[in-house]
C-alpha cells in the first residue's frame, strides 16, 4: 500500500485519496451490515438506510480518553488518545481535521419530566401541595396510632400498618374512600363522621394543611433543583418530622419508628442525594465529618456523603448522650432523653455533623423561647384559678407554681423546627452562624 503523498504521512492512507486535502480513513475498515456508506470529499455520505446510525463514539458514553472504533481497529495506533484527527490514526497532527469526537447526551426521562413540571409554574406547585396533603393525611393516622401501640393503650394494640384502612376514632367504623380525601372530605363532611356523625377533631386538617405548605416550601428550595429523587426524600423526612414533632408535644415520646428508621434511612439518603451533605454544589466543601479521610468531595461525592452521614450519626448520639447525661446531673433533671438523642443522630445521618451542630442550636433558641411561653401561660392559668377559687392573690406563690408546672416542655418539636431550617436552607444557617452572629457579637462587644 502506498503512502500517503499529502502533508499526511500516515502510511495506512490508499493512493487513490492523495489528490485530495482531507485523507480518509483505512481501506481495511469493518462495514456494519447494510450499511452501505460512501466516502465523498472528506466526508461520508450516508445513505437512507443510515438515518439513525451515529458512530460508536457518539454512542460511547462515560469515554474518559478516545479509542479508535471497531471500524479502525486494523490501523496500528491502536492506542490512540487524541480527540480530533484527520484520518483513521489520529496521530497525524498536520492532516486537515475530517472528524470530531462528540458525547451522546445523557437522557434520563425522570430529570426531563420534573424539569418540565417546574416550568409549568402554578400546576408545579398544585401538584406538591397535593402530595404534601396525602402525606398530611398518612401523618396524621400516624400521630394517632403511634403511641397507642407502644404504650398498648387500644385493645387490640394498634400500630401503623393495622388496620390497613383509616377508620372512626369514636364508632370504629372504616372509612370509605371518597371520604378519605385530603383536605376535600373533611370540609365537605363539614368535620364529622359520616356513620356516627360525631366531631372529628381538626388537626386532621391542620396536619394535612401543614404539609402541604411544608411540600411548598420545599419545592422552592435545593431539593428541586436536585430532580424528583431529591423531593421525595426530602418529602419523606419532612413527613417523619412533622409526626416525631406532634407525638413528642402530646405524649412526651419520640417514636422509635422516626428516630431508628430516620437513622438508617438517612444513611441511604447520602448515597443517593450526596448533596444533603455537599451543601454547596458550586465549591462543595469536605463536610466536618469527613475531613479525617481526606476525601475529594468532586471526584467522590457518594463516597463523601457516605462517610460524613455514618460520623455525623455516631459522633451526634455520642456527644448528646454525654451531654444530656452532664446536663442531667446539674439541673436535677432529664436534660436530653434517649429520644432526643436518638433524633439528633438521625439528623446527623441527614445532614452531617455540622447540620446537626447547627440544629442543635437553633432548637435551643427556639426551646427556650417556648419555655417562656409556657411558663408564662402557666402562670396565667393559676392566677386564674385561684381566682376563681376566691383565694388571696399571691404573685410569688402563682410565679412558683407556674415555673413548676410549666418549664417542663417536650424538646421535640424545637428540634424539628431547627432540623427544617437546616434541610432546607443549609447555606443561609451557616452563613448566620459562621458570619452574621460573630460579626454581630463582634459589633455588640465594642
Amino acid at each position: 500500500m502506498a503512502a500517503c503523498r499529502s502533508r499526511c504521512a500516515c502510511p495506512w492512507i490508499p493512493a487513490a485519496c492523495a489528490s485530495r486535502p482531507g485523507c480518509g480513513p483505512c481501506r481495511r475498515r469493518r462495514r456494519a451490515p447494510s450499511l452501505r456508506r460512501r466516502w465523498h470529499c472528506g466526508s461520508w455520505r450516508m445513505g437512507p438506510r443510515e438515518r439513525f446510525w451515529r458512530p460508536r463514539w457518539e454512542r460511547s458514553r462515560n469515554r474518559s480518553s478516545w479509542c479508535c472504533p471497531s471500524s479502525w481497529r486494523d490501523c496500528p495506533g491502536s492506542a490512540c488518545t487524541r480527540r480530533t484527527g484527520s484520518c483513521a490514526c489520529s496521530r497525524c497532527p498536520e492532516a486537515a481535521p475530517a472528524w470530531t469526537w462528540t458525547a451522546a447526551p445523557s437522557h434520563n426521562p425522570a430529570m426531563t419530566s420534573w424539569s418540565d413540571l417546574r416550568a409549568l409554574g402554578g400546576l408545579y406547585w398544585a401538584v406538591l401541595a397535593v402530595f404534601g396533603a396525602v402525606a398530611g393525611s398518612f401523618a396524621s393516622a400516624a400521630i394517632h396510632r403511634l403511641p397507642r401501640g407502644s404504650c398498648r393503650l387500644d385493645d387490640p394494640p394498634l400500630s401503623l400498618w393495622r388496620p390497613a384502612r383509616s377508620f372512626c376514632p369514636h364508632c370504629r367504623s372504616t372509612i370509605r374512600w371518597h371520604d378519605n380525601v385530603p383536605i376535600l372530605s373533611w370540609v365537605l363532611l363539614a368535620g364529622r363522621c359520616r356513620s356516627c356523625r360525631r366531631r372529628i377533631s381538626a388537626s386532621y386538617l391542620v396536619h394535612e394543611l401543614a404539609l402541604a405548605g411544608l411540600f411548598v416550601l420545599a419545592g422552592a428550595s435545593w431539593p428541586a433543583e436536585e430532580g424528583f429523587l431529591a423531593m421525595l426524600l426530602v418529602g419523606t423526612a419532612l413527613t417523619g418530622m412533622w409526626i416525631a414533632a406532634l407525638v413528642d408535644w402530646k405524649w412526651k415520646l419520640l417514636p422509635d419508628a422516626v428516630t431508628i428508621g430516620g437513622i438508617a434511612s438517612g444513611v441511604l439518603a447520602a448515597l443517593l442525594v450526596p448533596r444533603l451533605h455537599l451543601w454547596d454544589p458550586a465549591d462543595p466543601a469536605v463536610p466536618w465529618g469527613a475531613r479525617w479521610l481526606s476525601l475529594d468531595p468532586l471526584r467522590q461525592p457518594a463516597l463523601t456523603a457516605l462517610v460524613s452521614s455514618v460520623t455525623g450519626a455516631a459522633v451526634s448520639a455520642l456527644f448528646f448522650f454525654v451531654l444530656g447525661r452532664v446536663f442531667s446531673y446539674l439541673l436535677r433533671q432529664d436534660a436530653l432523653g434517649s429520644g432526643d438523642v436518638l433524633y439528633l443522630a438521625a439528623v446527623g445521618a441527614w445532614l452531617g455533623l455540622e447540620g446537626s451542630a447547627w440544629t442543635l442550636f437553633i432548637s435551643v433558641a427556639v426551646g427556650s423561647v417556648l419555655g417562656l411561653v409556657s411558663v408564662a401561660a402557666t402562670v396565667a392559668r393559676v392566677a386564674a384559678h385561684r381566682r376563681r377559687r376566691g383565694a388571696p392573690s399571691d404573685w410569688r406563690l402563682n410565679l412558683r407554681l407556674g415555673w413548676a408546672i410549666g418549664h417542663l416542655i417536650p424538646f421535640g418539636p424545637a428540634l424539628v423546627f431547627g432540623t427544617v431550617l437546616v434541610l432546607l436552607q443549609p447555606l443561609a444557617a451557616r452563613g448566620f452562624f459562621l458570619e452574621t452572629w460573630p460579626s454581630f457579637l463582634q459589633r455588640l462587644l465594642t
